[in-house]
């Protein structure tokens, strides 16, 4: 979506398009512009048709060099002609995910800073920040060592303006190369609630909610609903659910609406006076993650994101392919 990567020796051939087109504008200055303007109508295209679609851009992770001081490697506003600056001041992207492939370890690109440096100007700018991580090269090399990739993570993880990161690719994962899964289902163990867009201003009305023993009917207008346990005095996530039911236990819940907007609710809070915390040794999915609750439960999550009844009998986890169901053998 920008221009390509410089190669020695070949050049991009748009002089007789800019003769005829870039006005008085310098050959960098009408490239920049024709990609802005080609985010701007994306961005319009997504808001006309999904309003409620996050629409952002994973540019290099240098945007110059010298931004910020120490940093070296590719300009991508003068090479790429890639300004995302400026489409996180004129609001044409809600979210930014700059690919910080390097090693915290490497002099020129050093991770700390360049993520530091991007924070400030998505906030600046009202904009979502995530870090794309390159994932694929663990285990590569003695650089991109399993404590190299949780490295990373955890800098993500502590630092409040970072809202999550995208990992590339799935590979890894799906390997469980290095075991890096384990690591995933125990910093990644509870339910993440999509972050609103930044824009949005419609607050989904709560969620009527009737309680029958430990089975609660939902309905509401939203997306899904975010689902709460009092856990001495704090309200923690426990589970997204996309149906109308869920089994809870005994405790006190608080239930609310998440909008498809990513704005939530004020919480209808209940009281469960039956059933028990779910027990037993974590199962495991047929494609490689960990239960939420570590064990069998009242309630698994779907292949598909939906929430369903579990059973008493702990013991493999599977996926019914037909339904996309996660239960308990």
């Amino acid at each position: 979506y920008f221009y390509p990567y410089p190669q020695a020796g070949i050049d991009f051939p748009d002089d007789a398009t800019y003769a005829a087109h870039g006005g008085g504008l310098s050959l960098g200055d009408w490239r920049r512009q024709n990609v802005n303007q080609m985010v701007a109508a994306v961005m319009t295209l997504v808001r006309d048709i999904r309003p409620e679609v996050r629409f952002g851009i994973a540019p290099f992770g240098i945007y110059r060099p010298g931004m910020p001081e120490g940093i070296t490697g590719l300009d991508q506003w003068a090479q790429l002609f890639a300004d995302p600056l400026a489409w996180m001041e004129t609001g044409d992207v809600d979210y930014i995910a700059p690919q910080l492939y390097w090693p915290t370890t490497q002099a020129g690109q050093e991770y700390g800073l360049l993520l530091d440096w991007w924070a400030v100007e998505a906030l600046a700018n009202g904009r979502d920040f995530y870090i794309g991580n390159y994932l694929s090269k663990l285990g590569t090399t003695s650089a991109w060592s399993r404590a190299e990739i949780e490295e990373q993570l955890r800098l993500a993880r502590e630092d409040p303006r970072v809202l999550g990161t995208i990992q590339y690719q799935i590979e890894p994962l799906v390997e469980d190369r290095d075991s890096i899964t384990s690591y995933f289902a125990v910093h990644n163990a509870t339910p993440a609630s999509t972050p609103p867009i930044p824009d949005a201003d419609e607050v989904p009305d709560p969620p009527v909610v009737t309680v029958a023993g430990a089975q609660v009917t939902l309905s509401g207008a939203g997306r899904y609903y975010a689902v709460y346990l009092d856990e001495e005095g704090s309200w923690v996530i426990s589970r997204l659910v996309h149906g109308d039911q869920a089994t809870l236990y005994r405790g006190r819940w608080a239930i609310s609406v998440v909008g498809r907007n990513g704005l939530e609710s004020l919480g209808v809070v209940v009281a469960i006076e039956e059933g028990e915390p779910p027990t037993g040794d974590p199962c495991t999915h047929s494609y490689g993650g960990v239960y939420v609750n570590g064990g069998c439960s009242a309630s698994y999550q779907c292949c598909d994101g939906v929430w369903e009844a579990g059973t008493d009998v702990c013991g493999a986890c599977v996926c019914v392919e037909a339904t996309g169901t996660i239960g308990c053998e």
